[in-house]
């Protein structure tokens, strides 16, 4: 299911880390490249079975299945690629000539770079709206979105720096690592909190959202220690990359600050929509029903349908 696709790929992503890692450290290569590319591999075959539940025709989840196999495919290329130059006898790819120094390399197709450390007038128009004393459930999902990309972000960075691997430092960005990771999961529980806020209408999700905001500034207030104490280790620290970390970590508590003051942002009242197979109002336990159950089997109500009445001006009346 989607769940067990998104541990998977949380282990393919720690995988390919420590590739980089074992790269940046090793004189040769071939022993980290011949281990950690086939379980890379291996995991992600492993996604690709875990989403084969993901079914429906909806728009939704077709657009969905359609991005998700895009990224998978690009998955694909890349190890492709390493692999082939792994093949080719572990010499790293020539620079192109006219390349600047310090320039990245170009990437193999579909060529397409993410820089989750990127920051610009999109995201800043983004906190803005989300400033609001009310904002919608899109906008704090957007924002929520950043977080979760910071927290990557983080992580990238946590890999262990060259000539620095086995030293304290690196084993401080080990516990950092594992703390970004927990702020990558409570940011992407925040987008599933505020989509739920948005179809349940209720302040129980929103609630949760603020709590979970919170332990995100708490874990970023931890994190912003031990990127200092890395960077001061006498062993490896001079190699840590404590400027970017503690940008990053400043990005992801902004995030979380304003995640967490939508105490006072509450749902506007939507009309009570009629079941479309039945007579009881769509209360958001379904898009278009008044649950799940009668979605499946026309007038056959789960045990969590709370079965409410709609009736024609849009109030709810219950039985």
């Amino acid at each position: 299911d989607t769940e067990a696709a998104d541990n998977t790929s949380g282990k393919l992503e720690a995988t390919m880390r420590a590739l980089v890692g074992r790269v940046r450290n090793a004189r040769n290569v071939s022993k980290p490249l011949e281990r950690l590319l086939p379980q890379a591999s291996r995991l992600l075959a492993q996604i690709r079975t875990d989403l084969d539940s993901l079914g429906g025709d909806t728009e939704g989840v077709a657009e969905q299945r359609g991005v998700i196999n895009s990224l998978l495919a690009r998955k694909d290329r890349y190890l492709a690629a390493i692999t082939a130059a792994h093949s080719g006898g572990d010499r790293p790819p020539t620079r192109p000539s006219g390349l600047a120094d310090g320039a990245p390399l170009p990437l193999p197709p579909p060529g397409v770079r993410v820089d989750f450390f990127s920051w610009g007038q999109a995201e800043e128009a983004l906190l803005s709206k989300a400033g609001a004393v009310v904002a919608s459930a899109e906008v704090i999902i957007g924002v929520a979105r950043l977080a979760c990309n910071a927290a990557h972000e983080c992580q990238n960075l946590c890999v262990a720096p060259r000539g620095a691997a086995g030293t304290k430092a690196h084993a401080t960005l080990k516990q950092l690592d594992n703390l970004a990771g927990q702020c990558e999961n409570r940011a992407r529980a925040i987008m599933v909190l505020a989509h739920r806020w948005h179809t349940t209408q209720r302040a129980r999700p929103a609630e949760a959202i603020v709590k979970q905001a919170n332990a995100l500034q708490a874990a970023v207030s931890t994190g912003e220690g031990l990127a200092l104490a890395a960077a001061s280790c006498g062993e490896g620290g001079s190699q840590v990359p404590g400027a970017k970390l503690a940008s990053v970590l400043a990005r992801l508590g902004r995030l979380a600050s304003v995640l967490a003051t939508r105490r006072s942002a509450k749902p506007q009242a939507r009309p009570a929509a009629r079941c479309a197979n039945c007579g009881y109002a769509v209360t958001g336990l379904a898009p278009q029903h008044c649950c799940k159950g009668c979605k499946k089997s026309p007038g056959q109500h789960g045990p969590k349908c709370r079965k409410e009445l709609f009736v024609a001006d849009g109030e709810i009346a219950k039985p």
